[in-house]
């Protein structure tokens, strides 16, 4: 079962809607916020972004894993959420160089810069502005790989490496 992520950012032009996420306008994105269809949710200086509860609650329920592609942030707002419905959750911060590497500023800006590579190279539309704010975020993030349960290293930034290894990570668990 697929969980849905909805945005309201414009599609990029290699998505596809319901592939990459659910792509709405804001109008009805705050809608569902009012409505509590989400389990997270928040907003980026291209639109907003959140995790439909409906979609979670059914694999859960079903007895699936649910594997959720976010930010750090709201990666650690939904492991909350879900601990406190006694509910077994692993989050995992994925990063472009082994964790271990990251010891200094300098080395937490040069693992931002990887992402900012990738982010450059989907060809998603964004500005300088949002440019900075991605590598901005990037080190925030990478700076709180110690809050999350595990950090697996993705240096291809291929999003099948990244799903083998984790998929690999919950048949251990």
């Amino acid at each position: 079962m697929q969980i849905l992520r909805y945005t309201s950012r414009a599609q990029g032009a290699i998505e596809q809607d319901k592939n990459s996420y659910v792509f709405i306008s804001d109008i009805d994105f705050k809608t569902k916020i009012k409505n509590g269809e989400f389990l997270e949710w928040h907003k980026w200086p291209l639109g907003y972004y959140g995790t439909e509860k409906k979609s979670i609650i059914e694999s859960i329920t079903q007895g699936r894993n649910a594997i959720v592609d976010l930010d750090a942030n709201a990666a650690l707002q939904l492991t909350h959420v879900l601990k406190q419905a006694e509910v077994c959750c692993a989050d995992i911060l994925l990063s472009p160089v082994d964790s271990a590497l990251l010891r200094s500023p300098a080395d937490l800006d040069y693992a931002a810069e990887k992402l900012i590579e990738r982010i450059l190279t989907r060809g998603r539309g964004e500005d300088k502005a949002e440019i900075q704010l991605r590598k901005q975020k990037a080190i925030e993030y990478l700076a709180k790989r110690d809050l999350f349960s595990f950090c697996i290293t993705n240096p291809e930034g291929n999003p099948l490496t990244a799903a083998e290894r984790i998929h690999t990570l919950v048949r251990e668990r």
